[in-house]
């Protein structure tokens, strides 16, 4: 979600490289999502990715870090900017809840079938 200070500079290098793409004039909104999320954020085809350009008039440029995550640019107006990263982050985070209480279910389901299989 928030980008560590470690792929700071990484991030860095690559908007550097991105200025010479149409419509990048304003500063660059840079997130970190793990590499996990991606597909479940951006769909299987990337159809989303297009869907933000629609709605919001924003290209979202994906670049994997290997061994890490993913790190995702978003390039447009400042305002949408900001709109597009609240809605990648707030889904991200809904992600995350989801699969913590998924992995809390599965442990709990597992304690009590091993509880029963020894009492009986």
């Amino acid at each position: 979600m928030f980008l560590p200070a470690s792929l700071r500079s990484l991030a860095l290098h690559s908007a550097q490289r991105l200025r010479g793409v149409r419509g990048t004039d304003h500063i660059q909104e840079v997130l970190y999502v793990e590499l996990w999320m991606l597909h479940a954020l951006f769909g299987q085809d990337e159809e989303r990715l297009t869907a933000f350009y629609g709605w919001f008039r924003v290209s979202l440029v994906v670049s994997a870090v290997p061994g890490c995550g993913v790190l995702v640019f978003i390039i447009g107006s400042p305002l949408y900017q900001y709109v597009s990263k609240f809605l990648i982050v707030a889904m991200s985070f809904q992600l995350r809840i989801r699969r913590n209480r998924a992995r809390t279910w599965t442990r709990q389901l597992l304690n009590s079938a091993r509880a029963w299989r020894h009492s009986g």
